[in-house]
């Protein structure tokens, strides 16, 4: 005789079964982000999105759960049906096994290149109706019912994108209750309790599950399968690797690197210093020092959601010899010099560096780029490049002295607020700015603009909030980190301002802005009191 559920019991398993992951955003996901970069034209790429499949993962397991939970209530109801399974004198039969229609997936971690899962499978419910050792006809036979849940792990090795056999484990098994009012419930349930409530009941619930674990485990690797072969294949084409596990999705990107080679190219040049700007003897020429810097790959994405990228990566090329004392050429001091070791075809930006031996050590050297930028592509002939380099005191130069800027160039008084200006090309220094300040949005950027508001009436506090805002929208904007650093040098941390201006010099120089590079570098000196 079969009995049914009660209209109490009814409600609260059709909320229960009623209440499916598939409501809610399923987890697993899977994006892949393929970094498109030419070392020829390294100031331009392309993260393409190559994959983008949301609840992968869980979708390949909820497609191995709809084939294994009908064989595994199927082998439930034959072990529970055999005679005396329960105790002796308790048989079950009309079984009704019912297990949840999907399950939740939680992917965590990805150390040692491993990545864990768990699939949980909440409110599955048995209920059966039993004999019982008395004189009573079947319709006295109890009926009682439970809930538990099921949780299999697995793991998939990102190295072989294998997948590792289940294991299962069966939590949160409920107090049986009573579905009728027949015979001797108390006895029945007390009986349940110590079946359905101990081992044996979830030892049974777990080796069936097991049984089926290869369907599951079949499905997810189909899923995975799916990710498999483009993994692969940008394995062998690109250089770099990274990947996330982010609110249980998994993100890969690919990018690739550039090896400075062949380093067939050379540089070769002066460094000019007028005799009007230039405060000390000839120095030797061995006190200057040229540097070239080559990007070497696409700023790396920092937040493959939202594919916020960091600094891209640069590296030093290039070999610069220069000695012996710098040549009297009347108006100036010139200081020769040759540089090899340099890579052919791709732009190098390049930064000349020095401060000659003045016993004084009064004065604070400025050095750019004379008639050029700072960045040049090499042809296979060497290229005349020249820096100019001139002199300024020092004396009494702190972070907080408030004193004009005036910049004026060689063909008369110009006066400018703008301290990029000190090093475009022909500008000659006057008098150099003992406080810097911030330098003006490249283009309309309302947070820079507003900070430098702020710092114009000394509200260094929220212009330190308003660059930061700034920063945190564009992490490759180098102007945006010169203010914060300026910001947070007026606030007292110089070494964290320090910090900031070395980064944004870096960032500036990998895009080419000489301009930005150069002012980030005599921040540098002006915050740090003086010293180059």
């Amino acid at each position: 005789m079969r009995f049914f559920l009660s209209t109490a019991f009814a409600a609260v398993a059709a909320a229960t079964l009623s209440a499916s992951p598939l409501a809610a955003q399923a987890s697993g996901g899977v994006r892949i982000i393929v970094q498109a970069w030419q070392p020829a034209n390294p100031a331009t790429q392309n993260n393409n999105v190559v994959l983008d499949r949301p609840g992968l993962l869980e979708d390949g397991l909820n497609a191995g759960w709809a084939k294994a939970r009908t064989p595994i209530c199927d082998a439930l109801e034959q072990e529970l049906g055999k005679p005396d399974r329960v105790a002796p004198g308790f048989s079950l039969y009309n079984m009704d096994c019912k297990m949840a229609q999907s399950g939740s997936l939680n992917v965590t971690g990805a150390q040692n290149n491993v990545v864990n899962i768990q699939y949980r499978l909440p409110g599955n419910m048995f209920r059966a109706t039993s004999t019982q050792p008395s004189v009573a006809g079947s319709y006295a036979d109890p009926c009682a019912f439970f809930y538990y849940d099921l949780v299999a792990t697995t793991s998939i090795h990102l190295d072989t994108l294998d997948v590792d056999a289940f294991s299962v484990a069966t939590q949160n098994v409920s107090r049986p209750d009573s579905c009728n009012a027949a015979g001797d419930v108390a006895k029945f349930v007390a009986t349940t309790i110590h079946f359905f409530g101990g081992p044996d009941f979830l030892a049974l619930a777990q080796n069936t599950l097991t049984q089926q674990q290869n369907v599951m485990t079949g499905d997810l690797n189909a899923a995975v399968n799916t990710f498999v072969g483009p993994l692969r294949s940008y394995s062998g084409q690109y250089a770099k690797q990274s990947s996330w596990v982010r609110h249980g999705d998994l993100y890969f990107a690919f990018a690739p690197s550039y090896v400075p080679q062949p380093l067939s190219a050379s540089l070769n040049g002066a460094i000019v210093m007028p005799k009007a700007r230039w405060h000390d003897p000839a120095p030797d020429c061995s006190v200057f020092r040229i540097t070239g810097n080559v990007q070497t790959g696409p700023a790396p994405i920092l937040d493959p959601e939202t594919l916020r990228v960091g600094v891209a990566p640069h590296t030093a090329v290039g070999a610069a010899s220069a000695s012996g004392a710098a040549a009297d050429a009347g108006d100036r001091y010139v200081c020769t010099y040759a540089m090899s070791g340099l890579p052919p075809a791709v732009p190098v930006t390049f930064q000349a560096l020095g401060r000659p031996n003045n016993i004084a050590n009064n004065y604070l050297t400025l050095i750019g780029p004379d008639g050029w930028s700072g960045t040049d592509t090499l042809p296979s002939s060497a290229p005349k490049r020249d820096f100019l380099a001139e002199e300024t005191s020092t004396a009494n130069l702190h972070v907080n002295q408030q004193v004009p800027q005036v910049f004026v160039k060689p063909g008369g008084p110009v006066e400018t607020n703008d301290p990029r200006q000190l090093f475009q090309s022909g500008t000659s220094l006057q008098r150099v700015a003992l406080n810097p300040q911030p330098l003006p949005p490249a283009g309309v950027n309302a947070l820079i603009s507003s900070g430098n508001a702020a710092f114009a009436r000394n509200d260094f506090s929220t212009a330190a909030t308003l660059f930061g805002r700034a920063v945190a929208t564009n992490r490759a904007d180098p102007i945006a980190l010169h203010n914060l650093a300026l910001a947070h040098a007026r606030l007292g941390n110089t070494s964290l301002a320090q910090n900031e201006l070395r980064t944004a010099q870096t960032l500036a120089r990998g895009a080419g802005d000489m301009v930005t590079a150069n002012a980030a570098a005599r921040s540098i000196i002006v915050v740090g009191g003086g010293q180059p």
